[in-house]
């Protein structure tokens, strides 16, 4: 984790701010990914698309949260594609299959729980 500390309750604020600038310059991938977080029961990663690249159908064991911090992405499951914006957040039920296709540079957050 970059930018941890510690808070009351046994929990952690991390500012992740650098981690986007990074992504948003480091060019030659099309695909990356940076774990801010894991436990568990929880995951957390940010994902950079470029323009026009895809996260092939995958599933996750437990429920998902999407939020796009730049750009848009399309959200496919196999009933139904989402249109998703900066700003924009969805969650999914585990076990669903899904894929991500980014038309322009895309960053977002997801977050994973893990059953157990």
């Amino acid at each position: 984790m970059e930018n941890t500390s510690q808070i009351d309750l046994k929990g952690n604020i991390s500012d992740f701010s650098a981690t986007i600038k990074a992504l948003e310059t480091e060019p030659g991938k099309s695909i990356q990914v940076q774990k801010l977080y894991k436990t568990k029961g929880m995951e957390i990663l940010l994902i950079a698309l470029d323009g026009q690249a895809e996260l092939k159908k995958h599933t996750a064991p437990g429920p998902i949260s999407v939020q796009v911090i730049r750009g848009s992405i399309s959200f496919r499951t196999d009933e139904s594609a989402k249109e998703l914006t900066t700003g924009q957040l969805l969650t999914l039920e585990g076990n669903v299959p899904h894929s991500v296709f980014a038309a322009e540079r895309s960053i977002f957050l997801v977050t994973k729980s893990i059953p157990g």
